[in-house]
């Protein structure tokens, strides 16, 4: 399988959101200070069985 050259990811992580990626996933984030954090599947369902 082909490498992905370091200066093409340094690129798109300096391109792409991530929060914006996510959110068009249909995954809600959750500001946090200066971080964004999604809850656990379970957790948003209510469902918590630990």
């Amino acid at each position: 399988m082909a490498r992905i050259p370091d200066d093409q990811i340094e690129r798109l992580k300096q391109e792409v959101s991530l929060q914006r990626l996510a959110e068009r996933q249909g995954i809600a984030l959750k500001k946090h200070g200066k971080d964004y954090l999604r809850l656990c599947p379970s957790t948003m369902i209510g469902n918590r069985r630990w």
